[in-house]
């Protein structure tokens, strides 16, 4: 005997007093309210064992689906991030998901998302990480919104994802997916510019003495966002922890200048290109940056095509990056000092263009230093040496003047005689 749709027994919900049973009874027993189905399925709204109730969805991706809830517990507003329903008959995607929980829970940093559980949903048995919710921009839109970013202010956000990146490889985990949309950039607690490096989905964990390696991938696979991969990525060959030194070059280099430095028009030429192209200066991307030389210079080592002409370690990265953020500042003061010198010096000697009587700029000295920086009282100076030389002239005449009619006089008295 066939049961009728209207007959069948599903699980259904009160909406009133909250009841779920499986009936194919359309009202609530209890007070008589018309029962919902509920739906073998995660989606806002829902609640998930019972823990956590999905607020909104924040983003969708083809591996998973990441929601804004809440932990019912205390109300902590969290992130889950739950593995799409088709891949939960996917062996090697349900191992990659259960990695990036054993991945970001392992390490413990700032600028690293934390993690509150990793588990499976009892109603639908899809996997799931809760983890801390963040609430900010990341390093890509604020690159769309702004352009190009402050130097000094890039340099705090560089050396905070050194730290991050530190910590997860003296873990034994390489991300192999940094870029600038994996870099989120928050207030956090009254610090602005508080950075902390997100998905580690598909991270690769190397062996240690208690761990056997749990790469998923073999030589051969290629895993990544090709405008950010290494040139090792791009050939499938092993990598390791400075292959992240590299992509996060390219996220310097596309922070400081407003675009990343390979962009070819397919997959392909993009791949190609991090294989045997050299990246371009920061002038030949956008000419309209003046940024510190040896800044540059720092992003280009990064993004040596060898592993071995880079920087060997993020800790190395970072202490580079400290060293140019006072240099920087270093010539940006010694410039504006200069240029405020040449500026006071300039509008002395030419406060009057009518002037006949200018005074000469200083002579250069045999060093070949071309201006002296002048003090603060520089400018009463050269005027009070301007009004002395103004003087002494006016002086002067007034005395040849007298010394000629004291002369005219002599001549018309010998005349006279």
């Amino acid at each position: 005997m066939t049961t009728s749709p209207q007959n069948r027994e599903i699980k259904k919900k009160c909406p009133a007093c909250h009841l779920e049973l499986i009936t194919s009874s359309l009202v609530c027993p209890n007070d008589k309210t018309m029962l919902m189905a509920i739906k073998d399925e995660i989606s806002v709204g829902s609640t998930l064992n019972d823990q956590y109730e999905l607020l909104s969805e924040l983003g969708r991706g083809g591996m998973s689906t990441v929601y804004k809830a809440k932990f019912l517990f205390n109300n902590e507003i969290l992130a889950v991030k739950v593995m799409n329903p088709d891949l939960i008959s996917d062996a090697q995607a349900s191992k990659r998901f259960i990695l990036e929980g054993k991945a970001i829970s392992s390490m413990h940093h700032p600028n690293l998302v934390k993690v509150h559980d990793l588990g499976v949903s009892t109603l639908t048995h899809q996997l799931f990480i809760a983890m801390e919710c963040i609430e900010g921009e990341s390093l890509s839109e604020l690159i769309k919104k702004k352009g190009p970013i402050n130097p000094i202010q890039a340099i705090k956000i560089f050396t905070q994802v050194c730290d991050a990146l530190s910590v997860a490889h003296q873990n034994g985990i390489i991300h192999r997916d940094l870029k600038s949309s994996n870099i989120m950039v928050l207030n956090q607690d009254g610090q602005e510019n508080f950075v902390k490096v997100v998905d580690f989905g598909i991270a690769k964990l190397l062996p240690s003495a208690d761990r056997p390696s749990m790469s998923l991938t073999q030589t051969g696979d290629v895993f990544g966002s090709p405008i950010y991969m290494s040139p090792e990525q791009c050939l499938g060959v092993t990598v390791d922890f400075r292959s992240d030194i590299y992509a996060l070059g390219i996220v310097m280099f596309e922070a400081l200048t407003g675009e990343p430095p390979i962009y070819g028009h397919t997959v392909v030429e993009t791949m190609h290109m991090h294989v045997s192209k050299e990246p371009p200066s920061f002038q030949e991307i956008n000419p309209e940056i003046n940024l510190p030389q040896n800044l540059e210079q720092v992003v280009l080592k990064s993004l040596n095509k060898m592993p071995a002409n880079r920087y060997q370690t993020m800790l190395e990265l970072k202490q580079a990056l400290l060293s140019i953020d006072i240099l920087a500042l270093n010539n940006l003061a010694r410039k504006q000092l200069k240029t405020s010198s040449r500026l006071k010096i300039f509008n002395v000697e030419t406060a009057d263009d009518s002037s006949t009587d200018k005074l000469p700029l200083p002579p250069a000295k045999s060093s070949g230093n071309n201006l002296k920086p002048v003090s603060k009282n520089s400018k009463h100076n050269i005027k009070a040496t301007k009004f002395n030389i103004s003087s002494t002239m006016i002086i002067g005449i007034v005395l040849v003047v007298i010394a000629l009619i004291l002369i005219g006089f002599t001549i018309v008295n010998n005349a006279n005689k």
